[in-house]
């Protein structure tokens, strides 16, 4: 169940055995205690081993506030109960429930005891502690140092009239002063720590303390207001123009009330009242009269009963203590003022009211349903009775005075509720914010077993007013007003299907809505069909994440305004929920950032899925991402309403991992991923899914169905694709073709049915919903598009540079751990070896962080004082491959020596070595050994492009020399980029020289990689942008990743080619077809996509070049056996006899395989592995008859092919 655990009561029974246990002596240095809802069990955890209190029963654990870490051990998890601590310990310890029924905030029970300066000693040591152990500094983090320390300034300091702390602008200066005087000691420091601002001339301070807290007056303030971490009465930062809202608001009047320092605020708001007063009077300014009215009526209510109250009427000019008299509306007068003489007129209850009218002065205050009152209208301006509960502290009240008058107005006859203005409109707006507000509220300030059912009833109401706005609306408003409805009963859901079954209702209702709409209907407004859209998209996104599958990120990008990346303060929340009049976000944005969180993890556990790790590996993993859904879904906080949607999909989450993991202990498991994530509108889609086998065995009889809807229609003969098997570790494609028939986002779902290969009775079902963006294609006026694409060219630019991620991430972990072992980066041509030496050397000369390469590959800055040492030096051989005269040992030294030197790196008899006819191994390890401790301080890496260039040297001792040089000087690394080590098995090498080295394969980018390489220039935002727009529809991109099978130079070639043609064409957009029509222009032989392949077709020998042949001959792909047998068919048909080929075949399709010309697919057959090639050498073999020069070179091999 969803919730019933929460609605069954909050466990008092274990508070007051803890605190029945609890002595003044075990409350000194308290920081949190751990309870279990099983037992008595309990952990406290303390500041230092010295405030433990040792006579604590056995049940308790006692442990230091020692490091971060120690909390977050798996040991806690145990601690499934109650939490007690301080509100700011989230702020280092994000896994602990710091709000809801699971919390308890200690700051209450201090107060109660009378324990303020206890609890201010603790509050400054948790500061202490999270500034010393907590590198990121981001507003929460410095708002909740602040409410920790500053408590400590304010018990030394006058408080009467004090309205302002705003900290020096380097905010740890204020920090250390503070806590300074924390521990006894005078601050010691020449700039001021703070301002302090008073509301009359400032107190006199102790000399120690003078300069180092400046005051001045209201008059003096805005010159000192720099920022935004200030604490602050609210009134004066409004007035002074205080610079934007902060997003975590730090109320000066707040801080004194939960620190126990609030003595002096009816004086401070007194003074507030005459000084604003005083600007009223000169300058006839509304502003005024509006502070004015509204402290009068703050110190006014300090002193009143607030329960029921409704409306406040001041009555008579103001004054400067405020208003002289006021009437004072109650929904129902208390008992004691029942018989209260009506001609007193200064308490009314609501009945009164109706019935004598009362004449406002100036300006009223009330909460929203009263705002039209026919007797205030003539008094202007109304004002919202909500904030000023809010200023007080007493928004329960609020919420509570609120909800209950809207109970009661509904209750009238129709013609009594318009005479008075009551609107069903602003009783909405009300009940919203009333629910929103006991969402946020502490439930352990209610009575015993109160808080569940009260917020349980205020949502009832919400939906009784609901369910009249639909009887006195029509379609669309009406449709409008039930899809609402749904949304707000997921607060009322006892299980996910509940919650699943109103997203369901509200997604059909509003696709109602908005096809009414498209007619646009008048009588519906901006903001509501705004609102409708807003709800729309959020019922979309959850059904698709309940429905499994789900793909969190794909649904940011298609919902950003629903589901963006927020930072979100309770705070902030509460005070905009307090003004009734202020549009509640739909979502709000508690939901936002909670759901932020959600979406991390799920996206970490679909990356655990799809890892090419061993399976023990992944389950375990899994396991550790099950217990961090566990602990987010117990601190998982937004308005309850939203609160059960994300509880829904914390357990759908949870469940749908411990199924994975049960699959995968057992046999197979398949996953799903959806590679096409938008499709135009009215256009045929091709639409591809990955479907990966990430189990331990295979999956066999797979058989995927694509469930049809309204939504698009099916182009394809059948909706049913069959697989026979999928082996552990493998992936296939599936593809159908579509055409979306709305222009609004469509979700596809996917069934897909299988067995295990160990169990073949055991039949398997899964399903996955996949959201698909339905875009317009641009058919606006054509712009010239500059090329953003670059081949053939090694990248200089980390910000050209895509991918690699984790090779690079590899090399350079490598350099900055100082691992002695050398690196050989091996990769087919064109794979971008050069360009990844370029961007080590880009990193490693980064030194200051200026160019921004190691921010920009994430380089941790803790490997910043290792990497800085570092002195790289890039030298490409091929240079040598042009030399004239025969590549030596000497010329190779010279090489090395020279690039040395040109990177700033000679000794003085460096000229004398290079003269020298020959340079020997010896003479080259001294020099090298020599310069090495001259610069005692360096380690050198030596960055080698197109090392195959030594394969030309003769003399075979060279190797052997080479690795002596490589293995024994040490202090420099060598990094060496290779496509012949692709080629030959490292014993081929005449000496052992490869062994020295750690090998790292380039292989194809990474998927994601590949998409951004295509997409980034023509996003506005990317590093990469061309500043202009070219739209390439989802089903080109894959189409391009299919057909380069993910190789940068293709993708960069294939993609220049798409530039040029558009432009010739005039068009702004790519759709799948235009890739395949680029693709039959650039596979002419004269294209220079040929002459790349054209390397590959030369550089093999005639046996390979007939494989090949053969490969493109077949109409499905052979194994390797029958590529043997038709390969022998073929020799005896030409009269070769051939001996040994058997192993000449093995040994060429491992070399072909390097190369990237062929691979073997997931049944271990052979094809070619990038489609580019296969299609090029097909327009080539019809133009020319390459088996004639196959038969042509087959004559010189011989009889025998080795």
């Amino acid at each position: 169940m969803l919730n019933r655990t929460r609605r069954a009561g909050l466990p008092h029974e274990t508070l007051m055995r803890i605190w029945n246990r609890l002595d003044p002596h075990a409350l000194r240095g308290l920081v949190a205690i751990f309870t279990r809802k099983e037992d008595a069990e309990t952990a406290c955890f303390y500041l230092s081993p010295r405030d433990f209190p040792w006579n604590m029963p056995l049940t308790t654990q006692l442990y230091p506030l020692s490091d971060l870490e120690t909390w977050l051990e798996e040991e806690f998890d145990r601690f499934d109960g109650v939490v007690l601590s301080w509100l700011a310990i989230d702020v280092a310890y994000p896994d602990i429930p710091t709000k809801g029924a699971r919390f308890y905030a200690l700051e209450q029970e201090y107060r109660k005891r009378h324990l303020e300066e206890e609890m201010r000693r603790i509050w400054a040591h948790l500061a202490e502690h999270f500034l010393s152990r907590m590198r990121e500094e981001n507003d929460r983090f410095k708002a909740k140092i602040l409410q920790l320390i500053t408590p400590t300034l304010l018990a030394r300091i006058p408080r009467e009239g004090l309205v302002g702390v705003v900290p020096h602008p380097q905010w740890r200066g204020y920090v250390r002063a503070v806590l300074s005087m924390a521990h006894g000691r005078i601050p010691e420091q020449e700039e001021p720590a703070a301002h302090l601002i008073y509301t009359h001339e400032p107190p006199s301070f102790p000399p120690e303390l003078d300069a180092l807290f400046p005051r001045v007056t209201l008059a003096q303030a805005p010159s000192i207001i720099t920022g935004q971490e200030a604490l602050i009465f609210e009134d004066i930062a409004e007035d002074m123009a205080f610079p934007g809202e902060p997003l975590f608001p730090l109320d000066l009047r707040d801080l004194l009330r939960r620190a126990g320092l609030d003595e002096e605020i009816p004086h401070t708001l007194e003074a507030l009242i005459r000084h604003f007063y005083t600007r009223w009077r000169h300058y006839n300014s509304d502003q005024d009269l509006r502070h004015v009215g509204e402290l009068w009526l703050e110190r006014t209510l300090l002193d009143r009963d607030t329960n029921d109250l409704v409306a406040v009427i001041p009555r008579g000019a103001p004054q400067e203590e405020g208003f002289p008299q006021a009437a004072f509306v109650y929904r129902r007068l208390p008992e004691r003022w029942s018989h209260t003489p009506p001609a007193a007129r200064d308490i009314l209850s609501l009945e009164q009211w109706r019935e004598n009218a009362v004449q406002p002065s100036r300006l009223w205050f009330s909460l929203l349903p009263l705002k039209h009152w026919p007797s205030a209208q003539h008094a202007r301006p109304w004002l919202d009775l909500g904030p000023i509960f809010y200023k007080e502290g007493k928004t329960r009240t609020l919420a509570r005075n609120a909800w209950l008058l809207v109970q009661e107005t509904g209750e009238w006859r129709a013609e009594e509720r318009t005479r008075v203005g009551i609107s069903i409109t602003e009783e909405l707006h009300t009940m919203v914010h009333s629910c929103a507000l006991l969402s946020l509220e502490n439930p352990w300030n209610w009575r015993q077993g109160r808080y569940f059912p009260m917020l349980v009833q205020a949502y009832q109401t919400l939906q009784h007013v609901i369910r009249r706005l639909v009887q006195h609306t029509v379609p669309p408003k009406q449709l409008y007003y039930q899809a609402l409805g749904y949304w707000y009963r997921c607060a009322l859901a006892e299980d996910p299907e509940a919650v699943r079954e109103n997203m369901r209702q509200m997604d059909e209702t509003l696709t109602q809505f908005h096809r009414i709409c498209r007619d646009r209907c008048p009588q519906v407004g901006q903001t509501m069909v705004e609102q409708a859209t807003h709800l729309h998209n959020l019922s979309k996104a959850v059904l698709h994440l309940l429905g499994g599958g789900g793909q969190p990120d794909v649904l940011q990008q298609l919902y950003p305004q629903e589901l963006r990346p927020t930072v979100a303060s309770v705070p902030r929340t509460m005070k905009h929920m307090a003004s009734m009049d202020h549009i509640v976000d739909i979502p709000s944005i508690l939901f936002r950032e909670a759901f932020q969180r959600y979406a991390q993890t799920l996206m970490a556990i679909q990356n655990i899925q799809g890892a090419s790790i061993p399976v023990d590996d992944k389950i375990r993993q899994l396991r550790t991402k099950v217990r961090e859904l566990r602990r987010a879904q117990r601190v998982a906080y937004a308005l309850y309403h939203e609160t059960q949607v994300l509880q829904a999909l914390y357990t759908q989450a949870i469940q749908q991992t411990e199924g994975v993991i049960r699959d995968l202990e057992g046999g197979a498991h398949l996953v799903v991923q959806l590679l096409t994530r938008a499709a135009p509108h009215h256009q045929d889609a091709h639409i591809t899914f990955e479907v990966r086998n990430i189990g331990r065995v295979e999956a066999q009889d797979i058989t995927a169905s694509l469930v049809l809807t309204e939504d698009f229609r099916l182009k394809d003969e059948s909706a049913l694709k069959r697989i026979p098997i999928i082996r552990p570790h493998e992936q296939t494609l599936l593809s159908f073709t579509i055409r979306p028939e709305t222009d609004r986002n469509i979700h596809i779902r996917l069934n897909v049915t299988y067995r295990h290969a160990r169990d073949s009775e055991r039949k398997v079902t899964h399903s996955w919903e996949f959201p698909i963006q339905v875009v317009s294609l641009d058919q606006g006026p054509f712009t010239l598009k500059p090329n953003p694409y670059i081949y053939g060219v090694p990248l200089q630019e980390p910000r050209l540079f895509y991918g690699r991620r984790q090779e690079l991430q590899a090399l350079l972990n490598h350099l900055a751990h100082r691992r002695p072992q050398n690196i050989l980066v091996r990769g087919a041509r064109r794979s971008g070896k050069t360009s990844l030496l370029n961007m080590v050397k880009a990193v490693l000369e980064d030194r200051d962080r200026r160019t921004g390469a190691r921010d920009r590959f994430e380089i941790p800055a803790s490997w910043d004082e290792n990497l800085n040492t570092i002195h790289p030096i890039f030298l490409s051989l091929q240079s040598l491959e042009r030399l004239d005269d025969v590549l030596t040992p000497t010329v190779f030294f010279k090489t090395i020596l020279q690039a040395l030197a040109d990177g700033g790196l000679a000794l003085p008899y460096l000229d004398r070595f290079l003269a020298r006819p020959t340079l020997g191994v010896q003479q080259f390890e001294r020099y090298l050994r020599d310069l090495l401790e001259q610069h005692p301080e360096l380690h050198i890496v030596l960055l080698l492009d197109e090392f195959d260039v030594v394969d030309l040297i003769a003399e075979k001792a060279f190797y052997a020399h080479l690795r002596h040089v490589i293995s024994q000087v040490q202090r420099i690394t060598w990094i060496i980029a290779s496509a012949l080590g692709l080629y030959r098995e490292v014993s081929d090498y005449e000496s052992p020289l490869f062994n020295v080295f750690k090998i790292v394969d380039l292989g194809p980018l990474e998927r994601d990689a590949a998409r951004r390489l295509i997409l980034d220039p023509w996003d506005v935002d990317a590093p990469t942008s061309s500043g202009q727009t070219l739209q390439i529809v989802d089903d080109a991109v894959v189409a391009i990743l299919e057909e380069t099978a993910c190789y940068p130079y293709f993708i960069q070639l294939l993609c220049s080619e798409i530039v040029s043609y558009v432009n010739r064409r005039q068009t702004n957009y790519v759709l799948r077809r235009t890739v395949y029509d680029v693709i039959d222009s650039i596979t002419d032989p004269r294209s220079p996509l040929s002459e790349h392949f054209a390397y590959l077709w030369d550089r093999v020998d005639g046996l390979s070049k007939l494989m090949l042949l053969l490969l493109l001959r077949e109409a499905t792909p052979p194994s390797e056996g029958e590529l043997l047998e038709a390969v022998h068919a073929w020799l005896e048909e030409e009269g070769l006899e051939v001996q040994g080929l058997k192993n000449a075949i093995k040994h060429r399709i491992q070399r072909l395989n390097a190369m990237e010309a062929i691979q073997r697919d997931r049944f271990g057959r052979l094809t070619f592995g990038i489609p580019l090639f296969q299609r090029l050498l097909g327009k080539r073999s019809e133009q020319e008859d390459l088996w004639d020069v196959i038969r042509f070179e087959l004559k010189f091999m011989g009889k025998e092919v080795r």
